[in-house]
């Protein structure tokens, strides 16, 4: 059942957000086509109209992960604890299935949206010249600090794991908030806000502390700390996620109301 949850989740996912990414994509396709008259004909309204259509590209990138998560957010919020809720809860499956088809189809949306906007980004300035410039200088950066491919993975691990950590508070911002008979969106957004920044200090006052006995160390060094810095992180952001997810769970089976 839980395959069937995740299918149907997904057949109404990529029935929202398939017309995102094809325009997105259908845009930076534009967007290299301005680029390429920009540089065969050398005219001040050509110039102008260009570095105008590109900086609508940019904002177009940004736009597009933004819609997804707001659609996600959405899209939560009317299958677990709105009108579509009453369907959902009668289903004969579990409050753990019904959540977790959700984060995997929402965590997978986001990841999705970022890929699609990288790829935009290398389709609106491919083979374009100042672009190949600065991957140049990037990769020798990369090279020069000596950051392996350890690093590289370890800073991909912390923006998966950040992620799946930011969709678990949403989801607990919005289970907490529709617990309320009145002012729902309003108390949701409240209590976004309240545990971020619960999460925020906590977060802080343990990388300082950590710092602080790091340095005082005669053997401090800097692939060690980092090492340790990613550990750290790591650890952080799964116990945030259990405790927001234990959250939604007990919001969701003992307080949901879809009054």
């Amino acid at each position: 059942m839980f395959l069937k949850l995740v299918k149907h989740e997904l057949h109404e996912t990529a029935r929202m957000l398939l017309p995102v990414f094809g325009g997105l994509l259908l845009f930076a396709a534009m967007a290299r086509a301005m680029i390429w008259v920009m540089e065969q004909n050398d005219h001040v309204v050509l110039a102008f109209m260009g570095t105008l259509f590109i900086s609508l590209f940019v904002f177009a990138c940004i736009a597009c992960v933004i819609l997804t998560a707001i659609l996600m957010m959405v899209r939560f919020t009317k299958s677990v604890h709105g009108d579509e809720g009453y369907l959902t809860h009668t289903l004969p499956v579990g409050v753990h299935s019904i959540l977790l088809s959700r984060l995997l189809i929402t965590v997978l949306s986001l990841a999705a949206a970022l890929g699609v906007t990288y790829l935009a980004i290398r389709l609106c300035t491919w083979n374009v010249e100042a672009m190949e410039d600065f991957n140049m200088i990037f990769t020798s950066g990369f090279e020069y600090l000596g950051l392996d491919s350890g690093f590289l993975w370890r800073v991909v691990a912390s923006v998966f794991v950040s992620l799946v950590t930011t969709v678990l508070l949403i989801f607990a911002a919005i289970s907490i908030g529709h617990s309320f008979n009145r002012g729902k969106v309003g108390f949701s957004i409240l209590f976004y806000f309240a545990m971020n920044t619960i999460a925020s200090v906590i977060s802080t006052l343990l990388a300082l502390v950590f710092s602080s006995s790091f340095l005082d160390s005669e053997t401090a060094e800097l692939s060690t700390f980092s090492q340790q810095s990613f550990l750290l992180s790591l650890c952080i952001n799964l116990i945030f996620c259990g405790v927001y997810y234990f959250l939604t769970w007990i919001m969701t089976k003992k307080r949901l109301n879809l009054s």
